[in-house]
């Protein structure tokens, strides 16, 4: 595997000077105690990182940003670069509107209503395709796109959006939003309110800036159940910024049935 590939498709969002730390490394998994070891950063345009797992130590940097076509070389200007566009957007196939259903509960009006699509650019062999997830911030605006696999393609998941950019969904009349990790989840929240995709799980004073522009009355940063403890830091670091509600899921929110999803809303009193 090209793990060097992985950390650039993950972090590929990560914008010059802000790092990361407490990520999963792509190399050892964390081990059988799955610690999240990884710190990555990004310097003068090039993502650096390194595992501080004792019997693991990977490290390196490289100027990759998420697709093998989209090297940027050391003297980055700090204009916003270019993002490549995809050639064409069609339908979803049937096979895989079925597929959404089934794995992740995606209905035909979760699709229509998040302007889900199907594209053959970077397709892992003729005649397939990805899923095309277009990314809106919160003005409306589109800031890029993720293309995904759903055939087990590497990488599960191709990012192109600008730096620092969150995908918005966007709920009309409601007053509370949901910050999760992944646009299925933030998809599957967005029937029944405001929920944005961190695109991963990188959160800093810019994001909390858009995200306060939503104008919310309540906030809530649900990260998956591994990055529950990133969640409660970040919660902890922004509270001068943002009150941020966090939850420990046993789930990830895309693979709740309705129900399980439902119970939650309203425990929480989001519904």
């Amino acid at each position: 595997m090209d793990f060097k590939y992985d950390i650039a498709t993950e972090f590929s969002g990560l914008g010059n000077g802000q790092s990361l730390a407490g990520q999963l490394c792509p190399k050892c998994g964390g081990g059988r105690t799955k610690e999240r070891t990884l710190s990555v950063a990004r310097d003068a345009g090039e993502l650096v990182w390194i595992c501080h797992r004792a019997s693991c130590g990977f490290k390196g940097r490289d100027s990759v940003r998420g697709n093998a076509d989209a090297a940027v070389n050391n003297n980055v200007s700090k204009k916003e670069r270019k993002l490549p566009e995809v050639t064409s957007l069609k339908d979803i196939p049937a096979k895989a509107r079925e597929y959404l259903r089934e794995k992740y509960g995606l209905t035909a009006e979760h699709i229509a209503d998040s302007n889900l699509a199907w594209c053959n650019d970077y397709a892992e062999r003729e005649g397939a395709g990805r899923l095309c997830i277009l990314v809106y911030n919160w003005k409306g605006v589109r800031d890029g796109y993720v293309l995904r696999s759903l055939t087990g393609a590497e990488p599960k998941a191709l990012t192109f959006v600008k730096s620092n950019s969150m995908a918005f969904f966007h709920k009309e009349g409601t007053k509370k939003v949901i910050i999760v990790e992944d646009a299925f989840s933030a998809i599957r929240v967005s029937r029944y309110t405001t929920a944005i995709a961190l695109l991963g799980t990188n959160l800093n004073p810019s994001r909390i800036h858009d995200i306060l522009s939503t104008k919310a009355e309540e906030y809530y940063l649900w990260l998956d159940g591994d990055a529950f403890s990133q969640a409660v830091n970040y919660a902890i670091k922004y509270k001068g910024l943002i009150k941020l509600h966090v939850r420990k899921l046993t789930k990830d929110l895309k693979d709740l049935t309705e129900d399980e999803l439902t119970a939650i809303l309203t425990e929480e009193g989001i519904i």
